[in-house]
């Protein structure tokens, strides 16, 4: 009974190294694809889950064009000194990651499979990072505006979620409407009556030309009896 009850002590001492040693590694190398949607690292201590931190803190996201062609590269920097990071290209209108990211240097980041392919970049280490620029691919189909969102760890205890840039426009969906010159073919149209519209014209000129005539026999008649 006492070896037995030391073998149950000594599998569940293995069971919870083996949960914080997964949980340091999951941290370590990165955030794992169920942070796609939160983007909220599980970091606990002992078994007490630690809440992210305010605001946007000493973090700032940025991009290097004023609006984004379908096709381009958009270098995406995260500005600050931090060791991990989670990042995102999100429409604007519903907040679902768009386009891809280039594969960073796999001592910085390495690609999440979220929505699809690529859409996300996070941390491979612990190492402390500064300035790290990303290249995010515009998606082939305008896709509206966008916002890079981001979660940036200064450590294992402070965190921020949800930091966001700037909107960044979608050239196509953000161009003027130009109203054209009217064609040769619409003006004929406009100014030429349509079929129509002269078959209601005749009708009109033969009802009032049988009315007329009508008219005129009435007074014939008339006179007759006068």
């Amino acid at each position: 009974m006492k070896s037995a009850r030391v073998q149950t002590s000594l599998l569940l001492v293995a069971v919870v190294l083996a949960i914080l040693f997964a949980s340091s590694e999951a941290y370590e190398n990165g955030a794992p694809v169920s942070a796609c949607v939160t983007a909220t690292p599980g970091h606990v201590t002992g078994e007490t889950p630690i809440p992210p931190q305010t605001g946007d803190g000493p973090y700032n996201i940025t991009f290097d064009v004023q609006e984004y062609v379908r096709g381009d590269e958009v270098q995406v920097t995260i500005e600050g000194t931090f060791q991990g990071f989670l990042l995102q290209a999100r429409r604007v209108s519903d907040d679902v990651p768009v386009g891809t990211f280039t594969a960073p240097n796999a001592t910085i980041g390495k690609l999440l499979l979220c929505t699809t392919s690529n859409t996300t970049v996070t941390h491979t280490n612990m190492d402390e990072k500064t300035d790290q620029v990303f290249t995010w691919q515009v998606p082939d189909a305008g896709t509206g505006d966008v916002r890079f969102f981001a979660t940036v760890a200064t450590d294992h205890d402070n965190f921020y979620v949800g930091i966001l840039s700037e909107i960044l426009g979608d050239s196509v969906t953000d161009a003027p409407t130009t109203m054209g010159e009217p064609t040769t073919a619409e003006m004929t149209t406009a100014n030429e009556p349509t079929t129509a519209a002269m078959t209601t014209a005749n009708a009109v000129r033969l009802s009032t030309g049988f009315g007329i005539l009508l008219l005129a026999v009435v007074i014939s008649v008339l006179q007759l009896f006068a």
